[in-house]
């Protein structure tokens, strides 16, 4: 399979340096969408389509009528592409008004440049070669088996709740990004970006004077990679991936990735992480490390704009580690905590050292 060296900044995408002129004539926007036919990318077109421009022509100073109003008829041209079946549709969206002022598009297609056609052939390249290298990629991270829930000199440093550390989130990143990396057959990727919530970015392709720009947000199909701690039943961390960057031939070639993670599918010592939303969390029965608890206590005390009551419980709750809560000699107690941020209230129960 032919490999694109594609590299990764940290700064930001710039657009690629064309005339406004020549932007309106060669700059053809894309939308991704990985589930289009031919009858959905006519919908997508037309939720793209300009806005209603409109405007009163009466004289200055008198009281508009209803025929005084003008809506002018605008156009734009843009193409959506369907990456997994290799299909692509060019549009020609009309928008003007009908005797009520109402909205009307109408969407015809038409041709592709030949240079437009040859840049969609190698944004379809690069994201095969993106989807078939982050589903190929499962980064194990080397980890310390799961400790005494009582020891207090835990190295955290490897344990997945060290992600929600920005030292531990840049090293586990850096870890995906060149597992990905030695998928894509080595290319030379240097550094990656990453967001906390990614919302699909864009990618620019151009040659000579024509350029495209890709948007992602009509993806549905998206891929994922998995940061693994020792055992995968226990210890995972799930991440959608997505890229952006541009593509210029003869030129330069810049990729940025970004990292999203999935709390439903990721667990930290069997605790699946999405359950931090609900509105009662109560995690009694449980055995955690240090790492993890030390990691709820941070994220009640970041996250929670209000902590309403706490309470300590006095007996301990696991009696395989101690029955020391009566007279300090160990054991795990509980917690409760109520809190609230926005409209909402949460509760949380969780051990504790006695």
């Amino acid at each position: 399979m032919k490999m694109i060296s594609l590299f990764i900044i940290t700064a930001a995408i710039n657009l690629l340096a064309i005339s406004p002129a020549e932007a309106q004539e060669h700059n053809l926007p894309v939308y991704s969408c990985d589930t289009c036919s031919a009858a959905k990318a006519i919908t997508v077109a037309k939720q793209h389509s300009n806005p209603l421009e409109c405007h009163w022509n009466n004289p200055p100073g008198t009281t508009p009528q209803p025929g005084d109003q003008y809506c002018e008829t605008t156009y734009k041209l843009l193409a959506v592409a369907n990456p997994l079946t290799r299909e692509s549709w060019k549009f020609k969206v009309t928008t003007s008004s009908n005797n009520i002022y109402e909205k009307l598009i109408t969407v015809e297609q038409i041709n592709f440049l030949e240079q437009e056609s040859e840049l969609i052939s190698s944004f379809f390249n690069i994201d095969h070669e993106f989807r078939e290298a982050v589903t190929d990629a499962a980064t194990t991270i080397m980890s310390n088996k799961k400790n005494n829930i009582l020891s207090s000199s835990e190295d955290c440093s490897s344990h997945p709740a060290s992600y929600f550390t920005s030292q531990g989130k840049q090293k586990i990143e850096d870890q995906m990004t060149a597992q990905i990396t030695r998928e894509l057959n080595g290319n030379s990727w240097f550094d990656h970006i990453t967001e906390k919530t990614w919302t699909g970015g864009s990618f620019s392709l151009g040659k000579d004077n024509v350029s495209i720009g890709v948007q992602f947000d009509k993806d549905e199909r998206p891929v994922f990679t998995h940061a693994i701690f020792g055992d995968p039943l226990d210890n995972i961390l799930a991440f959608k991936v997505g890229y952006s960057g541009e593509y210029l031939y003869s030129s330069h070639k810049r990729l940025a990735l970004s990292y999203e993670l999935q709390k439903g599918a990721s667990r930290i010592e069997g605790f699946i992480l999405s359950q931090l939303d609900n509105s009662h969390v109560d995690m009694r029965g449980m055995e955690f490390s240090q790492c993890f608890i030390a990691f709820f206590e941070d994220l009640l005390a970041s996250d929670v704009e209000e902590m309403i009551s706490r309470s300590a419980g006095g007996f301990p709750v696991s009696p395989t580690i101690g029955w020391g809560g009566m007279g300090g000699g160990g054991g795990l107690c509980t917690t409760t905590v109520h809190t609230r941020a926005g409209n909402r209230q949460q509760t949380f129960i969780f051990p504790v050292s006695c």
